[in-house]
């Protein structure tokens, strides 16, 4: 509670005081903002600019009532909708403070962090200290909190993501009944997956966790059976959140024809590959933004039907070489933290566009020295990794409190594997910084609880001889 309370209030000032901390908008705040009745200012302009992006961020948004113009769900509008309130409890002009959301998105992580440490309360407290230590310590980076100032889906992702570690170690054993703790995991499960788009894809690797924890070793029937139809329900509403996401014709479009085919020397010929005639390659090397004559604009939606990622996959499988050039480029970005070119400051405080802010960017630096930057690299770290976490599971111990970190830690493993890789093929070059959000939440929150499994292991071993 009393780092929580630490973190809460430290963070609190570099969002809260001028100059305020946040993140610019590269476009995609309109997705979302409306949903809550929440415009950009723009009196020489259609609302669908923001006239601060993309260097500066924007305090203020006019009101008005909520639509959805662009079609994007997210869950992270809960919110929204929460800081929303909060604002016109105060305010009475007609604005929005972002601040008000930085304020929901901040009480979120305090509430889940403290959470997070009373779920841990079997564990020996100096274990508890390190490991909430730690986690407080990673959260506190401006990489993370400049987020929380920003309509982006990256803080609810980050926020539901604690929250449903919370509800893996809040989880009973194979052997209990079928109780309120599975419907706390469950209803996290659904916030987490469908905070944004890319997240829904750990559906599949989340549910087959949730069961290898609570699948009954005898033979209840009960709740196997409510185990399967609330899994088979999660799954389903995961895979059609996923399925009816508005902008994947955009990302295919984008990663097919600027970054596939844009590159590629025998371009026109590879228009097959994907389904499409030669008339498409007056398209080739433009994105979804570009200028286009009334011909081209009309071949650029018509490819909503036409591309399929089962074709990029087919693509890369036959260019094997291309896909690990692109690998390379996501290395290389995987663990950079910080997007480029989003300011974290007004412009009201004189800076140019796309200043970043350099106070509490201690993580940000550790990151820099000790994380992967190569392909090579990031394949040795993720192969020793998985190698570990396996070991520390298959140590033959009834112990939950030891079992329960290494298996969330393979879990977590697997779950960052599939984000890197679902990144690279569902939106190839673009934004990889900013999509690799989440790699990079999953990877430093398996640090958190790689350091219970070892404490876990290293305290048994120094209890046993003494026992």
């Amino acid at each position: 509670m009393v780092i929580a309370l630490v973190l809460g209030g430290l963070l609190g000032w570099e969002l809260l005081a001028p100059p305020v901390i946040g993140l610019a908008n590269n476009g995609d705040f309109y997705r979302i903002a409306p949903q809550s009745g929440v415009y950009y200012i723009h009196p020489d302009g259609p609302e669908t600019i923001d006239p601060n992006a993309p260097g500066y961020v924007s305090r203020h948004y006019r009101t008005a009532s909520p639509k959805n113009p662009q079609g994007y769900y997210s869950s992270g509008v809960t919110l929204m909708w929460l800081a929303r309130g909060l604002n016109d409890l105060v305010r009475r002009d007609g604005l929005f403070d972002i601040r008000f959301l930085g304020v929901v998105h901040l009480g979120t992580l305090i509430f889940s962090v403290t959470a997070l440490f009373a779920a841990l309360s079997s564990y020996p407290l100096a274990l508890r200290w390190t490991a909430a230590g730690l986690a407080c310590f990673v959260l506190s980076d401006v990489g993370y909190f400049s987020f929380f100032n920003s309509f982006y889906s990256e803080s609810a992702t980050l926020v539901f993501l604690i929250l449903w570690v919370v509800a893996v170690f809040q989880l009973p054993g194979r052997d209990a009944a079928f109780s309120i703790r599975d419907g706390f995991f469950w209803i996290c499960c659904g916030l987490f997956l469908t905070a944004k788009p890319q997240n829904a894809v750990l559906a599949p690797l989340v549910i087959a966790f949730w069961w290898s924890l609570r699948w009954p070793t005898s033979g209840d029937r009960k709740t196997r059976l409510a185990l399967s139809m609330a899994g088979s329900v999660l799954l389903a509403g995961a895979m059609f959140y996923l399925a009816v996401r508005p902008f994947q014709q955009v990302n295919r479009y984008n990663h097919v024809f600027e970054s596939i085919l844009g590159k590629d020397p025998v371009a026109v010929e590879s228009l097959s590959t994907f389904g499409l005639g030669e008339e498409y390659a007056a398209l080739i090397g433009s994105h979804w933004w570009s200028p286009l004559s009334a011909a081209q604009e009309r071949l650029k939606w018509s490819t909503a039907e036409k591309l399929r990622t089962s074709d990029i996959v087919r693509y890369y499988w036959h260019h094997p070489e291309r896909f690990a050039a692109l690998f390379s480029q996501g290395a290389a970005a995987a663990f950079a933290f910080r997007p480029e070119g989003l300011g974290n400051f007004e412009r009201s405080k004189g800076g140019p566009p796309g200043e970043m802010s350099s106070r509490l960017a201690h993580w940000t630096g550790v990151k820099k020295v000790l994380y992967p930057r190569t392909s090579r690299a990031l394949i040795v770290v993720g192969v020793l990794l998985g190698v570990l976490w396996m070991m520390l599971l298959r140590r033959r111990v009834s112990d939950s409190e030891i079992l329960r970190p290494a298996q969330l830690g393979l879990c977590l493993w697997a779950m960052g594997v599939t984000q890197l890789f679902a990144v690279l093929i569902g939106g190839g070059e673009v934004e990889l910084v900013r999509h690799f959000f989440l790699f990079n939440a999953l990877a430093d929150l398996s640090l958190v609880v790689l350091t219970l499994a070892v404490g876990c292991n290293l305290e048994r071993w120094v209890r046993a001889p003494l026992g």
